[in-house]
């Protein structure tokens, strides 16, 4: 039983000393440490210092949709839609089944009225997350920015068939069928 038991440690020792290859490498740990510490700076209310960390970071780390999200948020916070373009598109670009970052963008596009440029991330969103009522939503939004009301009639009918009936999307296609002269399709909807 002795032996058992001491073999069972001596290997229990041994498997841990080896490195497995889903262990993080010094790198990893050094990024994922500096990325904390910059959020920390974030939090702590200084953006300008968080900032500057995070671009250090992204310059090391061109890939990185986490980092260039964040940086996103910040200068979002500034106000500088320059820069928030530029790292929301990244981040989207490398994280492009993300919806957090995806919904990021398309919001401030939607903001910005780029309605035609939202309107791809929106589609998307609402493929990535077909029970979402506010991707829908926000599809519409758009379609209606470009005086496009019978794509906007089309995806209240999709959020209605993913998501089950919902009085608003009778009331908004009541409205849009009577906006596009179609009488018999507004009354339906009642």
């Amino acid at each position: 039983m002795k032996y058992i038991t001491l073999l069972s440690v001596l290997l229990t020792i041994s498997l841990s000393a080896q490195t497995d290859s889903r262990s993080l490498t010094e790198t990893q740990v050094n990024l994922e440490e500096a990325f904390a510490n910059a959020q920390k700076e974030a939090i702590a209310g200084k953006p300008e210092k968080a900032i500057e960390m995070f671009e250090t970071l992204y310059k090391e780390n061109r890939t990185n949709a986490s980092i260039a999200h964040e940086l996103a948020k910040l200068y979002s916070a500034k106000k500088d839609n320059i820069l928030i373009d530029k790292y929301a598109k990244l981040a989207v670009d490398n994280a492009s089944e993300n919806s957090w970052y995806i919904s990021f963008y398309a919001d401030f596009l939607l903001n910005n009225n780029r309605p035609q440029e939202a309107l791809t991330y929106f589609k998307k969103l609402t493929l990535l997350s077909p029970l979402n009522t506010q991707y829908y939503q926000n599809t519409v939004d758009c379609y209606l920015l470009l005086n496009n009301k019978q794509e906007a009639i089309n995806v209240y009918n999709e959020m209605e068939k993913n998501t089950g009936n919902i009085e608003e999307v009778y009331l908004s296609r009541f409205e849009l069928y009577e906006d596009i002269g179609n009488e018999s399709l507004a009354l339906s909807q009642i």
